[in-house]
């Protein structure tokens, strides 16, 4: 009886290209969930800041290659006003230039010199190349990639390999969650929330991460220093609420070394990017970026400030106690109201601009040391505020966006905007807004109930990272509630931006309950990083 030849390749020859096709597939759906706002809405958000980014971008790309690549964003802005002077002034949203006397002062204006400080020209030059290639996809799409990866890898340094919770936790973040709406959004916000997952991991699991992993967390960390002088801040809250931990748990340091370090690279290295875009600024336009007077229009608000020149009339040594009839006032009207008899800083000609600018951190330390307590109360009160708002209002253009985007905006982007559902106030985000809030709040409660119960499945180490994770997290958004909220007025844009890590931490304890884990006999098993 002639015996059957066996092929034993060929199992191995099919199984192995199924399982790669099905990676791919899975990861291809995850990302179309976390970006999935662009492709309803037509193309990425875009805001006034994205203009900045993208002028910002397409300038340096410019200067230094002496190529636009064919892109309108490379050139000057058509019909442009003339400034009287090169001044760069800076803020947290650019606003249409006003018209003032006979002059016209415009906020941002590269051509004219006016360059507004804290947009990153690193940032700006990926959304140049963006547009560039691909009508800002590449951004959207690799932002989603980027967000599926973290979800991936924090699973992974619990020993969750399952795709099954991959996926599952990839939609539950891209549909409930803001995250999928900022990774569809020409801004640096999304790049904060990945930064700080990418800090963490590195901070609680760099003994379980993996060479190639390492490296691209530190790129990103990074990358996010650079890319906003908000997320550099946020890091140095993490590190501080790290450090406590460490101490009032009496942990072992060695293994938190690699982590502590990597945030300090990435504070050092933002640090001295924001330093030499300063000096690259100066040089290529004649003046260097200031920021404008957010202190001073914020401790107005607040009350303190208003409070300060009306108790101080013979004080007459800063600027702003020119208006102190007006005041209080909200910090975005202060800056930005351009009605005469009611505006403050665009009342102003370049030059005394320029005098508020520099007097705004003497005159926030005048009213604080003369207010301590008012002042503090203020500062946490907009924190605490801050950190829980979640609004999402600014996903429809309003009448001022799109007058803006009408004057900035090259022709085709315009036409192309013109077409998205936010141009048409299509979107109804006061129910994604609820739906955030309800997502927050049971993410929250779910955390609680992992917290405290019992799992004999869980390691004591996987349930001290776990704890760790959601430790670092809430760090991070006190800290950039703490930021936002203290300098600039509650926003929900600020609030909305880190929501999804707050979802991220019970999706993974969740997983590490749930699903097998992978045995990591082979590799150095992580020391204990919390005290449980």
């Amino acid at each position: 009886m002639p015996v059957r030849e066996v092929d034993y390749c060929a199992p191995s020859l099919t199984i192995f290209p199924m399982k790669k096709l099905r990676t791919v597939i899975i990861a291809i759906l995850a990302i179309l969930l976390l970006s999935w706002p662009a492709l309803i809405n037509g193309q990425a958000f875009v805001f006034s800041d994205s203009t900045n980014y993208l002028r910002a971008g397409g300038a340096a790309w410019k200067e230094v290659f002496k190529t636009g690549l064919g892109s309108d964003w490379a050139e000057p802005v058509k019909g442009a006003p003339a400034a009287a002077s090169s001044v760069a002034t800076s803020g947290t949203e650019e606003s249409p230039a006003p018209v003032l006397g006979n002059e016209s002062l415009p906020l941002n204006d590269p051509e004219a010199g006016l360059v507004m400080a804290g947009r990153s020209p690193y940032l700006g030059i990926a959304a140049f190349l963006s547009s560039a290639f691909g009508e800002f996809w590449p951004w959207v799409f690799g932002l989603g990639l980027i967000n599926y990866y973290l979800i991936t890898l924090t699973l992974r340094v619990v020993g969750v390999e399952d795709s099954r919770p991959r996926l599952l936790s990839a939609a539950v973040i891209g549909l409930v969650t803001p995250a999928a709406f900022y990774n569809s959004t020409m801004l640096a916000d999304a790049f904060c929330a990945q930064g700080v997952v990418g800090l963490a991991l590195w901070l609680l699991a760099s003994s379980r991460l993996r060479t190639i992993d390492k490296v691209i967390l530190a790129a990103l960390t990074v990358f996010s220093a650079m890319a906003h002088l908000t997320h550099i801040l946020v890091y140095f809250g993490m590190l501080f609420a790290f450090l406590v931990f460490r101490l009032c748990t009496r942990g072992p340091w060695r293994p938190a070394i690699p982590g502590i370090l990597m945030g300090l690279a990435s504070i050092v290295i933002g640090l001295v990017s924001v330093k030499i875009t300063s000096v690259m600024i100066e040089k290529t336009y004649g003046n260097p970026p200031v920021q404008l007077p957010m202190l001073t229009a914020r401790f107005c608000d607040d009350g303190p400030g208003a409070r300060y020149l009306k108790e101080h009339p013979e004080d007459t040594s800063f600027l702003v106690s020119r208006f102190r009839d007006r005041l209080p006032m909200s910090s975005q009207l202060f800056l930005w109201n351009p009605t005469p008899g009611e505006s403050v800083y665009l009342s102003l000609n370049q030059e005394e601009r320029l005098r508020m600018c520099s007097e705004d951190k003497a005159f926030a330390i005048k009213v604080f040391c003369t207010y301590p307590i008012q002042q503090s109360l203020a500062i946490l009160s907009n924190a605490f505020k801050q950190a829980g708002n979640l609004d999402m209002h600014i996903f429809n253009y309003s009448d001022a966006h799109i007058e803006h985007f009408r004057k900035r905006l090259p022709t085709e982007d315009f036409q192309r905007l013109e077409t998205t559902r936010a141009y048409r106030s299509g979107w109804a985000m006061e129910r994604f807004t609820l739906l955030h809030y309800v997502t927050a709040i049971l993410s929250l409660a779910t955390l609680c109930f992992c917290w405290f119960r019992q799992d004999d499945k869980i390691s004591l180490d996987d349930r001290q990272l776990l704890r760790g994770l959601f430790l670092l997290f809430v760090a991070a958004i006190l800290a950039n509630g703490l930021i936002c909220g203290a300098a600039s007025e509650p926003q929900g844009r600020y609030g909305a931006r880190l929501a999804w890590i707050i979802t991220l931490a019970p999706l993974v304890w969740l997983a590490r309950s749930r699903f097998p884990i992978q045995s990591r006999s082979a590799t150095k098993e992580q020391e204990p990083m919390l005290s449980s």
